[in-house]
């Protein structure tokens, strides 16, 4: 059996110059390269340390919403900043046992723990005075009000 080449001709399997992968095979490792770089893959390997929360940014017209979920975490162990044009979230996971609990055994733990730190560059001027926060079921919002010359503004052009 040989492998099938890009000019339709096959060539002995030990020759794989000239290769190529068929498209399923292209987005199988499409796919996998996607999910490579998330914050769980990163604590995998040791390229950060503990929690790290996801985020999302939304602009409209008038405002940024941040959104970062923060599950198990109270809102007072939240702390949130907003310096020059940067958003910082700060906060600290914590473990729901001791590592001394002998009452019984842990197979094995996936859910990371620890203090994190996430900061996001709002790309317009705000209005510091009217920024605000609410915590619900685990999901943080900080909405961002953008100052009046940051707002998009339409003109409609008459066209003769």
């Amino acid at each position: 059996m040989g492998l099938l080449l890009r000019n339709g001709k096959s060539r002995p399997t030990n020759d794989l110059s000239g290769v190529f992968l068929p498209r399923p095979f292209d987005s199988l490792f499409d796919n996998l390269m996607d999910g490579f770089f998330t914050p769980a893959t990163y604590e995998r390997s040791g390229l950060t340390h503990g929690f790290q929360p996801t985020l999302d940014l939304r602009e409209t017209e008038k405002e940024f919403e941040v959104y970062a979920d923060l599950p198990g975490i109270d809102e007072k162990d939240v702390d949130l900043t907003f310096t020059d044009d940067t958003l910082i979230i700060k906060g600290e996971r914590q473990k729901e046992h001791k590592e001394t609990d002998k009452e019984s055994n842990w197979y094995f733990e996936q859910r990371s723990f620890g203090q994190f730190e996430r900061t996001i560059h709002i790309p317009a001027e705000i209005q510091r005075d009217n920024i605000s926060a609410s915590f619900k079921n685990g999901v943080l919002k900080v909405t961002l009000p953008k100052a009046p010359e940051a707002q998009t503004r339409v003109q409609k052009i008459k066209v003769n």
